[in-house]
C-alpha cells in the first residue's frame, strides 16, 4: 500500500539512490496522488510507462490511474502515458539529434535505431512511438532514419572527387579495386563517395571494399551472354580468360553474378542465371 502501516505516506517506492538527489526529490513532491503522477510522468519523460505499470508502482488498480489521468490531462495512447510537454520535448530532442548528424554526416543516408536511442537515452518504446508519430518526417534507408528536409549535396571540392573515383573505378575494369587503391584521399571520405556514386547508379560494390564500374558490369553481362548462346556451362578457368583476372579476382566477381542472377552456381561450373539477357 502507499500508506505505511505507521500511517505514513509512501511518496516513491523505489527512491533514488543519491542522497542530495533523493532529497531534492522528496522536497517537490506532491502528497496527492494524481498530482505525485504529473510529476513522476514529467521526471520520468524519456521512458513513459503503461496504466498497469503505473498501477503496480502506486500499488493500486488501473482503474484509479485511469480516473487520476482524466484529472491532471495526461494522453494515453498506444499504451503508454505522457503529457504533451514530454512529446513535444521529445520530437525536438529527436529532430536535434537527426539534424546534428546529417550536418555531422552529410554523406550518410541514416541514423540507425539503435543510436537514436543511444543518443537520447529514450526507452525502446518510446523510440517505436516517436518513429511511428513522427513517420511524415521520416525516411527509412538502409535500416535507419533520416529526415524527409535532408539531401545529400556535394561540396564543389567532393564533386570533382566523384568524377576522379569514378573514371578510376571504370580504368581498373575487373581488377575490383579498393578505396585504399582509388585515391590518395582518407579511406573514410572515399568511401562515402563511392557510396553516392553507387547510390546514383555509377558503381557497384561487387564485394565488401571492391568495387566495379556500371559500364565494366554492363560490358560484362554482354560478354556472359554471348558466351552461353554457345557454350551450356562457364568453368572458372573461361570466366578467368573472359575477364583478364587472377582466381583471387574472378572468384568474388563470379560470386556477384551469381548473386545478380547473371549465372547459375552448379558444382564447380556456372549456368546462365534467370536474368540473363
Amino acid at each position: 500500500p502507499m500508506e505505511t502501516i505507521g500511517g505514513c505516506l509512501t511518496l516513491d517506492p523505489q527512491p533514488l539512490l543519491n542522497r542530495k538527489a533523493l532529497k531534492s526529490w522528496t522536497d517537490i513532491l506532491s502528497s496527492n496522488p494524481a498530482k505525485r503522477l504529473h510529476q513522476f510522468i514529467l521526471q520520468f519523460w524519456k521512458s513513459p510507462r503503461s496504466m498497469g505499470n503505473w498501477a503496480r508502482y502506486f500499488h493500486t488498480n488501473e482503474r484509479q490511474v485511469k480516473a487520476w489521468i482524466k484529472e491532471i490531462n495526461i494522453r494515453n495512447e498506444k499504451g503508454l502515458l505522457f503529457t504533451e510537454e514530454t512529446l513535444n520535448n521529445s520530437i525536438e530532442l529527436f529532430r536535434k539529434i537527426l539534424i546534428r548528424f546529417h550536418k555531422e554526416n552529410p554523406y550518410k543516408k541514416s541514423l540507425s535505431k539503435d543510436r537514436i536511442k543511444e543518443e537520447s537515452q529514450f526507452s525502446e518504446n518510446w523510440v517505436i512511438f516517436l518513429l511511428s508519430y513522427l513517420e511524415k518526417e521520416l525516411i527509412n534507408l538502409e535500416g535507419g532514419y533520416a529526415l524527409h528536409s535532408h539531401s545529400v549535396v556535394l561540396s564543389d571540392a567532393d564533386e570533382l572527387l566523384a568524377s576522379k573515383l569514378e573514371l578510376s573505378v571504370k580504368a581498373s575494369a575487373y581488377r575490383l579495386s579498393k578505396a585504399n587503391e582509388l585515391s590518395e584521399e582518407s579511406p573514410k571520405k572515399v568511401l562515402e563517395i563511392l557510396h553516392i556514386l553507387k547510390d546514383d547508379g555509377k558503381v557497384f560494390e561487387v564485394a565488401q571494399g571492391m568495387w566495379i564500374h556500371a559500364s565494366v558490369l554492363n560490358k560484362l553481362t554482354h560478354d556472359l551472354s554471348q558466351y552461353f548462346s554457345s557454350r551450356p556451362i562457364l568453368k572458372v578457368a573461361h570466366f578467368k580468360e573472359m575477364t583478364s583476372t587472377s582466381r583471387k579476382t574472378a572468384i568474388p566477381l563470379l560470386e556477384y553474378c551469381d548473386k545478380l542472377g547473371l549465372t547459375q552456381r552448379n558444382g564447380d561450373f556456372r549456368n546462365a542465371g534467370e536474368h540473363l539477357a
